[in-house]
């Protein structure tokens, strides 16, 4: 939504106000006038001019109106001119309708009158009517396509310390076709509902779909201020100019030590009665890893969170950032914890085998399996085993605790040490259907 406030000198009676540089995505229809700071004065009505976009445009608009044809000359000085009445023509040209003769696509400068209406750039037109002479502030808002902003995180990891500096970014991309100098800019996260029409959206989309360049962040960072409908407004405290088809990234959050809790996971084999994997027959896993922190003020945190992509890096021993991985953050409100999927873990993995399988009875098998985790970190780490089962699962020996999550899924949790490896043997009555 643009705002902006232009002043505007006023006469007694009836007053045109034309209103240059207005965005060309925007939707006439979300158009707001305010002159309540001075009594006397209103808006009566207003026109949008979406100014022209080809030769062809500019020729309808010129129909029937006196013109000139400024012809092409050899010395350099000015050329003859013919004048007339402009008629189009169907194929896109036009001819020249004078007293005695008609010219066909004349070869020349088409010169038209600084009256007629030409203009290439969109435009709004308002008539204020007001009682007195007066010196007002004309405010104007609108809806607009061409213009929205994305937030994105950078997270810095301590390989050997459980938590993070998280930094958040929104970028801001103006493809409007005007630029905003100097700004006051508030972000506004959330998904209101809007209604514009399909053919001025296919207008517009051509507008937004040309390459935006990205410039550098500026110093600006924005603030989280106020709730809006069902989102959240994050100010920008200095003002910001967003350039004609530039990207602006500002910085909105600067977090340090934010606690984390390191979540490696290994997806067993499926485990069931009538399963096919031979005793003696190791699968190999990588531990899948994740990471979890809590949105409030005890993690260095307590501000919402839009949603957006969220990259991962720690620093090598030559102190250069190494990029680790990305997961996508979904829209965290304050007071809420998160689970980052990074990605699998080179150095963390699990090796199970089935070591014994026996029928018990016509439906039930018992089942030893061995599991070896290795971590080659140089940090101790601890690994969840998820075991999914089928049927009836009874555990009948094991040498850890286990913990059933769901009816069909056994878990376990080792502490592995730094470059070391922990072992789990468990024993399970498998009855099928």
């Amino acid at each position: 939504m643009v705002y902006e406030a232009r002043p505007t000198e006023l006469r007694k009676g009836t007053n045109d106000v034309s209103l240059e540089a207005v965005s060309k995505a925007l939707d006439p229809d979300t158009l707001l006038y305010d002159l309540s700071r001075a009594s006397g004065a209103e808006v009566v009505a207003s026109t949008y001019d979406l100014g022209v976009e080809s030769g062809s445009g500019l020729i309808q608009r010129l129909a029937g109106q006196e013109v000139e044809v400024m012809l092409p000359s050899q010395n350099g000085e000015p050329g003859d001119k013919l004048r007339g009445i402009l008629e189009p023509t169907p194929e896109g040209g036009f001819l020249l309708r004078s007293e005695d003769k008609v010219y066909i696509n004349p070869q020349g400068t088409l010169v038209a009158p600084a009256s007629a209406s030409v203009g290439t750039s969109p435009k709004l037109s308002v008539r204020i009517q007001s009682d007195a002479e007066r010196r007002a502030d004309l405010q104007v808002s609108y809806l607009t396509r061409g213009m929205g902003w994305n937030a994105d995180y950078v997270a810095r990891l301590d390989p050997q310390a459980d938590y993070l500096e998280l930094e958040g970014w929104a970028t801001v991309t103006n493809t409007t076709g005007i630029p905003f100098e100097n700004a006051e800019v508030t972000l506004v996260s959330g998904s209101p509902n809007r209604a514009v029409q399909e053919r001025r959206r296919q207008l517009q989309d051509s507008a937004a779909g040309e390459q935006a360049k990205l410039y550098a962040p500026t110093a600006a960072r924005a603030e989280a201020q106020e709730e809006v409908g069902e989102g959240h407004a994050y100010r920008v405290p200095a003002p910001v100019t967003l350039g004609l088809d530039q990207k602006n990234r500002v910085r909105m959050l600067d977090a340090r030590r934010v606690p984390i809790r390191r979540d490696y996971a290994v997806g067993l084999p499926h485990l069931a009665e009538w399963s096919y994997v031979a005793p003696g027959q190791p699968q190999r896993s990588n531990a899948a890893l994740s990471i979890h922190f809590t949105n409030d003020s005890a993690s260095n945190l307590g501000v919402p969170l839009g949603a957006g992509a969220i990259r991962m890096y720690e620093n090598g021993r030559d102190g250069r950032p190494r990029y680790t991985g990305a997961a996508s953050l979904g829209d965290l409100p304050k007071g809420l914890q998160t689970s980052l999927a990074i990605g699998e873990s080179f150095d963390v993995t699990a090796e199970s085998r089935v070591v014994k399988s026996q029928r018990i009875d016509k439906r039930t098998v018992r089942k030893t399996v061995e599991i070896r985790v290795r971590n080659a970190k140089r940090m101790p780490v601890n690994v969840r085993l998820a075991q999914p089962v089928s049927g009836t699962a009874k555990v009948v020996t094991e040498t850890s605790q286990s913990r059933r999550v769901a009816a069909y899924r056994l878990e376990w949790t080792l502490p592995v040490p730094a470059e070391g490896e922990q072992g789990l043997t468990f024993t399970v009555d498998l009855r099928g259907g």
